[in-house]
């Protein structure tokens, strides 16, 4: 519980166990003692709200022993013995958090896996059935010039299988983003899209270079 200028008139036990400060060393202190220094505009903000009604907010509070706990506030206005007051309940996210970090961390492994199982097929399809469908072409080319007349529906039906090959490859994982970036790519998509919706208009607007992109994100 705080006065209204932010110094602490009451404590329960769990908040000094969080704080990892004597009970006797809270009381009478000023609540900013312990909000960390980056946190205090937005606490402050938070503080003024629970002065006139309820408010949440989080920051994160400095302990006795220098970590950092964030914290989950539900401030609101309190009248003792006609004394305006602000009650404070603290929640502790330190495991909320580190669950947060490990669902996170748990995502971007799975995404990184289906990127690489992605790009594994596409380098598949273009070493193997990419390169035999051009063998074929380039070695039936010879044959079907003694005859003419079967060449046109055969090539045809080859150069098709050739750029649907090539058009799999891409959509799985576009080999210029491996050569050129994801800047590059980008373009690429912007010009592909572009050319098979004419009606729609494309403006591109990039305003980071390659390297401030991580490789994580880039697949």
């Amino acid at each position: 519980t705080l006065a209204e200028d932010g110094t602490i008139i009451y404590s329960n036990s769990r908040f000094v166990e969080m704080l990892k400060i004597p009970l006797q060393k809270v009381i009478g202190s000023s609540i900013y003692d312990f909000i960390f220094p980056a946190d205090r505009p937005a606490f402050r903000a938070i503080l003024e709200q629970g002065r006139k009604e309820k408010g949440k907010g989080e920051v994160s509070l400095r302990t006795g022993d220098e970590t950092l706990v964030p914290m989950s506030l539900s401030i609101n206005p309190l009248e003792i013995e006609e004394v305006s007051a602000i009650c404070i309940v603290a929640v502790d996210l330190t495991e909320q958090k580190q669950t947060e970090k490990q669902l996170r961390d748990l995502s971007s492994r799975l995404l990184t896996a289906h990127e690489d199982e992605r790009r594994q097929i596409a380098d598949d399809i273009h070493d193997s059935i990419g390169s035999q469908l051009a063998a074929i072409n380039f070695k039936m080319a010879s044959f079907f010039n003694q005859m003419p007349e079967l060449s046109e529906g055969i090539f045809s039906t080859i150069k098709e299988a050739i750029n649907e090959t090539r058009r799999i490859q891409m959509d799985l994982h576009p080999s210029i983003l491996d050569d050129l970036g994801i800047v590059a790519t980008l373009s690429w998509f912007c010009k592909r899209f572009q050319t098979t919706y004419t009606h729609i208009r494309i403006e591109q607007d990039v305003g980071i270079g390659e390297s401030e992109v991580p490789k994580s994100l880039k697949a």
